[in-house]
């Protein structure tokens, strides 16, 4: 995995997987035309949090402070610096090597990745994405722990929704495709 070159070593980590029948893979680059923000729930839990709600893709995941790690094929990583216990999360915007060496204390370093896995054979496509945290300092890890004890449950909603939306997309898109004799 890619993710494993930004955050080998992490304090959490949480992964999810949806899995559907297809007869091509995708290239991890569908994943920008996905707008998370139909989803109802999604929406939601973004607002409370209050974070941008109108349009929530991956590259408005970017803009708001998430870096862009590294794509490749068939993975896409994202990484965040912060403190998300705090109301404004103090948000780092760094390259991937400072990523990589990023160590100041009380802020934890979070990799996010989506995965697309497809087994030619079985003609299964497998989309998961694996949630890794670590913290900088003891401090951080014990504010991150409260906060992690208070949001692990809805975050685990959203990453479950995000998969599901993914899975129709790639659905969807594949009978198009198929309906349009594209392959």
């Amino acid at each position: 995995m890619l993710l494993d070159h930004y955050l080998p070593l992490w304090d959490i980590t949480k992964e999810n997987t949806a899995a559907l029948n297809c007869s091509s893979s995708p290239s991890i680059s569908i994943l920008y035309s996905i707008d998370f923000s139909k989803s109802v729930i999604i929406k939601t839990l973004f607002l409370i949090r209050g974070l941008p709600s109108n349009t929530i893709t991956i590259k408005k995941f970017i803009d708001v402070g998430f870096n862009l790690l590294q794509e490749g094929r068939d993975e896409l990583v994202i990484g965040l610096i912060a403190q998300p216990w705090k109301p404004t999360g103090n948000l780092k915007r760094v390259s991937r090597l400072e990523f990589i060496n990023f160590n100041e204390a009380d802020f934890v370093k979070i990799g996010w990745n989506f995965r697309i896995d497809f087994d030619r054979i079985k003609q299964k496509l497998n989309v998961s994405t694996t949630t890794r945290v670590v913290s900088t300092s003891k401090g951080a890890r014990i504010k991150f722990k409260i906060y992690w004890f208070v949001i692990e449950f809805f975050s685990g909603i959203i990453r479950r929704e995000m998969l599901r939306i993914i899975k129709n997309h790639i659905r969807i898109s594949e009978e198009f495709d198929e309906g349009m004799n594209i392959k």
